[in-house]
């Protein structure tokens, strides 16, 4: 489907069904948060960022201790999320536009600043504002059929919600120019290659083969101690090597103090299961 054709659908939609929600499965503790404007392959429009925030709050609120990791998926097969909402962008007023772009790209940070894992699982397009949603995710997960890319500039614009700052730091600042200066589309192939995303997986017969093997992850993720993710999380995310150092110091003298610690060191040494508390 060449690009043009596909981001000129008509995405200007009004429904009240949810465009975004979250979930717990029973016996996981990972949150799976929704994108569900399926008839209009998940563009985001004002609503759809605003639920998005909504869902943000709601799952920081109500998080347990013991949960450690967020999937981000698409209710809709073969689509991740096709980026901003052309149509409905077009009916802003120019002077309102960078306010919609901000409150955008506040969300995505708000995802990047959570204090668990993130994975974006990537059944399908994700281009423009849908990989600045995927970029803001710890973790990738990508079928082979995907198809990534930040093609702003085909349009006349620049990826505006994360995208300039942190594709660079995922894939080095030459290889983030030549993909954002010519807008070219990468398959999932191509994309795991260059590190875009951690891994492609093979297209399964319900097109979801990026979230079968996101939740295979998370499960890994989910038997470790939930202070652990949190605090590596923390540390890594600071750029600043002096900082970074100086938090994992702040938070290796925390984390000994914990009950996770201890149950972590007596489980190994009585070759038991540990049962983490998030405490």
């Amino acid at each position: 489907m060449k690009l043009y054709k596909f981001l000129s659908q008509n995405f200007v939609s009004f429904s009240t069904k949810p465009l975004v929600y979250n979930y717990k499965p029973v016996d996981m503790e990972t949150r799976i948060l929704v994108l569900n404007r399926i008839e209009l392959k998940n563009a985001l429009n004002s609503e759809m960022i605003s639920q998005l925030n909504e869902n943000i709050s709601n799952i920081i609120k109500t998080l347990s201790p013991t949960e450690s990791c967020l999937i981000i998926k698409s209710n809709l097969p073969g689509i991740f999320c096709a980026g901003a909402d052309l149509k409905d962008r077009k009916t802003i007023p120019i002077e309102k536009i960078p306010k919609y772009v901000s409150h955008c790209r506040e969300a995505f940070n708000r995802i990047n600043r959570l204090d668990i894992a993130t994975i974006a699982a990537i059944d399908g397009y994700a281009l423009g504002g849908g990989l600045e949603l995927a970029l803001a995710c710890d973790i990738r997960i990508c079928s082979e059929s995907a198809k990534v890319g930040l093609p702003e500039s085909k349009l006349g614009i620049l990826p505006g919600a994360g995208g300039t700052a942190r594709l660079p730091r995922l894939i080095g600042q030459s290889k983030a120019k030549e993909l954002m200066f010519t807008g070219r589309i990468l398959s999932g192939c191509e994309a795991s290659r260059i590190s875009l995303v951690n891994e492609s997986v093979p297209n399964n017969e319900t097109f979801d083969s990026a979230f079968q093997r996101s939740l295979e992850i998370a499960k890994s993720i989910n038997r470790n101690g939930p202070l652990s993710i949190r605090y590596i999380k923390k540390c890594v995310d600071h750029e600043n090597m002096d900082v970074s150092l100086k938090l994992e110091d702040y938070y290796y003298k925390k984390i000994t103090k914990s009950h996770d610690r201890t149950e972590g060191l007596n489980a190994f040494l009585e070759k038991k299961t540990p049962k983490y508390t998030g405490y």
